[in-house]
This record gives C-alpha cells, structure tokens and sequence, in this order.
C-alpha cells in the first residue's frame, strides 16, 4: 500500500463526479464512522473518509504527536485531486479540515470550495478545556457521555481498552493546539451542531465567522455532541443542500 493510500477509507467513487468530500473524524474516531455516508449523500458526491494514524487499519501506526505535524502529513499525503472538493471536519476534525485548510493556502495549492466545522468551537480560542487525557475512572466515564460515548461502549471493556488510548492522544493533541492568527480563508465556512450538545456555547460559534471572508451560515440539528452519527434524514438533506451550492 502506498503511504498516500493509507490516509484515505476505499469507497467506490460515482460514475460522474461533481464534488469530492474529504470527511475528518472526531477525537479517538476513525475513517469508517463517515462509510455509510455514501448511500445517503447526492450520487455525485464521492465521500472521501480520512484515517488518521493509531487507528483501524493503522493501529499498529504511532498516534499523532502534534496537530501541526498531523496537518502537514495530511496537507502533503492525501491525494485530494483535481475535481472540486469539499471538507467536512466532527469535533476535534473541524480543527483539522480548518488547519489543512490553511496549509493548502500557504502551499499556493488548491483549497476545498467549502469547510463545514461540526461540533467544535472556533480554533483562535484554543481548546484548552479538553481534558479527557488528564483525568481516569469515574471522571473519565463522564467526559466520555458528555461527548457522545455511548452505554455500549462505556460496559465493554474491551471496546474501552482499545478506544481510550486514542481518545486520550488526540486530547492531548488538541488541548497543545497553538492558534496561529492568519488573514481569513477565501472558502466559505458552515457551522453544524446539535441543539443538545452540553459541550458547546452557541454564541461561541460565531468566531468561526471571523476565519472566513466568504459565506458564513450555521445550521442545527437534533441531538447532542455526537448528532451526525448515525444522522437523520434533516442532516442529510442540509449536508445535500450545501453540497449542491458548490460552484464547480
């Protein structure tokens, strides 16, 4: 396997390509969480999951040690191609899309037509308040709800013994961010999150404005942190609705 290859989840492409849509995991998740999604997005739209080390097919990879040198790996090695395309980032991805996002401009390379952030709050406030590799036990478990974790999960320890070395890496990579203030992106920029989501203040989410000097819009969805998983059918047509407003 080339290493390029290693960072993108294998999906038949659609016979005809409009927009490619290049999808970030949330912190401790892998590529395969965004695989059903090609049943439920425009049959023009080529889902394009990316897996990060540490995880899934790439266990037995070393976990990311920075954001900075996981940005450039990605900004480097995953063949985005030469159709449009989009990038849509979960939690601790939205940061990531954002950053690749910015290592693209600074590389005079091809940006996505649009960066849709989920669930996490802008980057130029840091993420400071993510702990979840600084505490253990009953603290722990309840970091663990608060993001979505479901029941299933938190009883088999098994499940727990693989997941939260991962979750707890990619904690530490994300509470060591270091925003680095840079003029805004020509890229407009959508907000997703659920309406229950006890890890986010709404108003915070406006900042995300600030990074763009395009279209800025929010959208909110039922649910809490971990809305988009499994999604329902209002996801899945707002998800087509900007997709469709993508100049190509």
């Amino acid at each position: 396997m080339k290493a390029q290859d290693a960072w993108l989840l294998s999906l038949k492409p659609p016979a005809t390509i409009r927009v490619r849509l290049f999808c970030f995991p949330h912190a401790g998740g892998g590529a395969s969480v965004y695989a059903r999604w090609a049943a439920r997005v425009p049959p023009d739209v080529h889902v394009c999951p990316v897996q990060l080390p540490g995880r899934e097919n790439r266990y037995d990879e070393p976990l990311p040690q920075s954001a900075a040198s996981l940005v450039t790996s990605i900004a480097t090695q995953v063949p985005f191609g030469d159709e449009p395309f989009a990038f849509f980032g979960h939690s601790m991805g939205a940061t990531l899309a954002f950053e690749v996002t910015r290592a693209l401009r600074r590389a005079g390379r091809r940006l996505p037509r649009m960066l849709i952030a989920s669930a996490n709050t802008p980057p130029q406030g840091g993420y400071k308040h993510i702990t979840l590799h600084q505490v253990s036990g009953d603290a722990l478990m309840r970091q663990l709800r608060l993001y979505g974790t479901t029941e299933a999960v938190l009883a088999h320890q098994e499940l727990l013994d693989l997941s939260v070395p991962v979750i707890q890496g990619d904690s530490r990579l994300v509470n060591d961010y270091q925003y680095v203030p840079e003029p805004p992106l020509p890229v407009p920029i959508v907000v997703y999150r659920g309406e229950g989501d006890p890890t986010l203040r709404p108003e915070r989410l406006e900042g995300w404005r600030e990074q763009t000097s395009a279209r800025f819009s929010t959208r909110v969805f039922p649910g809490g942190h971990m809305y988009l998983h499994p999604g329902g059918d209002s996801f899945f047509s707002a998800l087509a609705e900007d997709l469709a407003s993508i100049p190509t």
